[in-house]
């Protein structure tokens, strides 16, 4: 028998070898591709989801808030305006646009000014200063709202 031969075998069995593991790994990295493409997907359609749920809660409180302001409850407004702040902090942290981001920020900094407005008022038993000024900012903040779900509705702003 001459083993020589066999020599020759082993060296392509090698070389077979080494081109099915390039395949199997080539294949592997497009499946990966695929399971990252499908995973982010997932992710933009959750953030939507979360999005139009607090988007939703906070537009019909900030409505809550003009009515319950207008009737001189300061203290259910304040702890709406803490509440509302809460939701605009999980709506920030769906990934928005930068423009949408900063209007969440100013948002976020005017209700600040609303809770700390009202808390003075509160504890010094007056009314607040300027209700007519909160109404507006709130509606600013609707109006935010409404440009950040119809983005999301249609996908672009997110």
């Amino acid at each position: 028998m001459d083993w020589s031969s066999l020599g020759d075998w082993g060296s392509l069995t090698s070389i077979v070898g080494f081109l099915v593991a390039l395949g199997g790994l080539i294949f592997v990295g497009f499946q990966a591709a695929g399971a990252k493409r499908a995973s982010d997907q997932t992710r933009e359609r959750v953030d939507n989801v979360l999005t139009f749920g607090s988007g939703n809660r906070a537009s019909t409180l900030i409505q809550e808030m003009k009515n319950v302001l207008q009737k001189g409850k300061w203290e259910v407004g304040y702890h709406q305006c803490h509440t509302l702040r809460a939701l605009l902090g999980d709506i920030k942290r769906t990934g928005l646009s930068s423009q949408h981001d900063q209007s969440i920020n100013e948002a976020m900094e005017n209700l600040a000014n609303i809770e700390n407005d009202l808390d003075a008022a509160i504890r010094k038993g007056q009314n607040p200063r300027d209700i007519d000024r909160f109404n507006a900012s709130l509606s600013s903040i609707q109006d935010t709202l409404e440009d950040i779900l119809s983005k999301a509705a249609s996908g672009q702003g997110e």
